[in-house]
């Protein structure tokens, strides 16, 4: 596109070019003002500066043949040309204005139009028209005469679409459109069939407005006329018939109560009216501002409302809508106060009730924020442990999930319908330990509990060790090893040395029998269960009642006689104490683990 001064240089002096360029004018009444053109050559002195501007050559000698015509008036102009014919064939053509303002068709064509748009309103505008070859000359064509804007002929709209309505209470509202042929309209009139002292006006080219003072239960139709510079439209179809219908009258107020901490059901009766159409829904609003609630159903009934906050008195009031609109509010209800989250209860006294449980007591708050409390929860420090009692009053909660060993305070709350409480005071400290009988992380049962402390080599307890489990359930019987030779490092009887022993029986050549059963089982998904020493089965047989399930046949222990390397060491879970055996002997089997 050329710059502004360019442009205009090259209009002044076209315009003052010799009489060989003559003109080509052609003229169409109201809406071809002229062309500009020329028949001589380029190379003529004062003739239109038309050329290729590819750079180094390339291009064919211009060809001065070229006509521009544009239509009169307007902020948008059509250019009709005529282009040359050249080798290289055309691209697209440029239309520019005096003023600046161009637009672009791609067109292989030699003949054409071109709309500009966005021109000065009833301004003078001359044209030219720029071509550009696929092989990127750009050819220009002399300026069209002049376009006068001083006269700009619109046609008059044709008849406007069927108006749409909406009904309202003693109104209607009408939309319209703008039809598809003759001029853009300026406004349109709306009347109502029948009545024409009911109407009203659009502004634009769209739009609606409410036709007014009509009379609920009758139906009217509608028309419409549009209207512009150059005239009046015929009239549109008539709309579908609509029949205005008044709003409700006011729906009764009834009981209002609180159902949470940000929540009230409000109770209402409907109004005597409906207007003459059914009502479709009912709205609660809230005083102080906050809460709404909306139910869609034509009588009486119960809004639950949302949005309030926790331990607000309220007022509402409630509406009814139909199609004609909403109704006056109802009167006020009487006030309701949303519940409050109750008050941090009391803690009481923790007790340590296994390696991974406690109880922890606590008593009621002195208030439940106005609703009743359904549940406590207590929760432990370090976290870990948690546990829920469903009551209204003092009690104590059963907590779970903590860890052995380990020493805790715990804190308790209170839940209502509004929400959960602050905590309370923390509790004193409490230690876990696991007791006889209590069931291990294995889901063993716990057989010996240490006080001091031991040593398991191979157990993940190393040399931590406090505690002793046994699987509940008996392996299959099954003999000491599958061979009968020596196997160093399985004469350890003591506390802690279970683990070592069934680790050298297996390392020693064991394929099969006690040990290697003892070290597949994996209760708990544990892999450092073992078999027990003398010992650590001495011990399994004074905890037999709090573990149960005991034959009284032997058991294996991983023990071996330090002086007969054919026997092991068994235990009965009678009164006897530990006694040997052939290791070739199917006896009972458990396995057992550290922790």
């Amino acid at each position: 596109m050329l710059a502004m001064g360019a442009r205009t240089r090259r209009f002044t002096s076209l315009a003052s070019g010799s009489g060989k360029a003559t003109a080509v004018v052609v003229c169409a009444v109201m809406l071809l003002a002229g062309c500009g053109g020329s028949g001589g050559s380029a190379s003529e002195a004062g003739a239109p500066v038309v050329r290729g501007d590819v750079a180094g050559g390339g291009c064919e000698a211009a060809k001065n043949s070229w006509t521009a015509t544009a239509a009169v008036g307007g902020v948008t102009r059509t250019v009709v040309f005529t282009a040359p014919t050249y080798t290289s064939p055309w691209t697209k053509f440029i239309a520019t204005a005096n003023t600046g303002q161009s637009a672009t068709i791609s067109t292989s064509a030699s003949r054409g139009s071109i709309q500009v748009r966005g021109l000065t309103k009833k301004a003078n505008n001359t044209f030219i028209v720029t071509g550009v070859t696929a092989n990127g000359c750009s050819y220009t064509s002399p300026p069209s005469t002049t376009v006068s804007g001083a006269i700009e002929v619109l046609a008059a709209p044709a008849a406007p679409a069927t108006p749409t309505v909406a009904v309202g209470d003693g109104r209607v509202t009408v939309t319209v459109a703008a039809p598809t042929a003759g001029g853009t309209p300026a406004s349109y009139k709306v009347t109502a069939a029948g009545n024409a002292a009911r109407t009203c006006t659009v502004s634009g080219a769209s739009g609606s407005c409410d036709v007014t003072g009509l009379t609920n239960g009758t139906a009217y139709t509608f028309t419409a006329t549009a209207t512009n510079s150059g005239g009046t439209s015929a009239v549109s179809g008539a709309s579908q018939p609509v029949t205005p219908r008044g709003t409700p009258g006011k729906p009764g107020i009834g009981v209002v109560a609180a159902t949470g901490g940000t929540t009230a059901d409000v109770a209402f009766t409907a109004p005597s009216s409906d207007g003459g159409s059914p009502i479709t829904s009912y709205t609660a609003t809230s005083t102080p501002a906050g809460g709404t609630g909306t139910l869609s159903q034509s009588g009486s009934g119960t809004i639950a409302v949302t949005g309030l906050t926790n331990g607000t008195s309220y007022t509402f009031t409630v509406t009814a809508t139909n199609v004609a609109g909403t109704s006056l509010s109802s009167t006020p209800s009487t006030s309701t106060t949303t519940f409050n989250v109750p008050g941090a209860p009391g803690i009481g006294a923790v007790t340590a009730t296994g390696g991974t449980t406690a109880n922890v007591a606590f008593t009621a708050p002195s208030s439940n924020g106005g609703s009743t409390i359904t549940s406590y929860t207590a929760t432990s420090t370090p976290a870990g442990g948690t546990g829920t009692v469903s009551q209204s009053g003092s009690g104590t909660i059963a907590v779970t999930g903590l860890t052995a060993s380990t020493t805790y305070t715990f804190t308790v709350t209170a839940t209502n319908t509004a929400g959960t409480s602050v905590a309370s005071a923390p509790s004193s400290s409490v230690t876990t330990v696991y007791s006889l009988g209590d069931t291990g992380p294995g889901g063993g049962v716990v057989f010996y509990v240490s006080t001091s402390g031991f040593t398991s080599d191979g157990s993940a307890c190393g040399t931590s060790c406090k505690y002793l489990e046994v699987s509940r359930t008996d392996l299959a019987m099954s003999a000491w090893c599958s061979i009968n030779t020596p196997i160093p490092g399985t004469t350890g009887r003591s506390i802690g040395s279970g683990f070592s022993n069934t680790r050298n029986m297996i390392s020693g050549g064991c394929t099969n029998g006690a040990g290697v059963a003892a070290r597949a089982f994996s209760g708990g998904g544990l892999s450092d269960w073992f078999l027990p020493s003398s010992s650590e089965l001495l011990r399994l047989r004074a905890a037999r009642a709090a573990v149960g399930g005991l034959a009284t046949y032997p058991y294996w222990s991983s023990s071996t006689d330090p002086y007969n390397w054919q026997m092991a060491g068994i235990v009965t879970m009678e009164s006897s104490g530990s006694e040997s055996t052939v290791k070739g002997y199917e006896l009972n089997v458990r396995a057992v683990r550290a922790f």
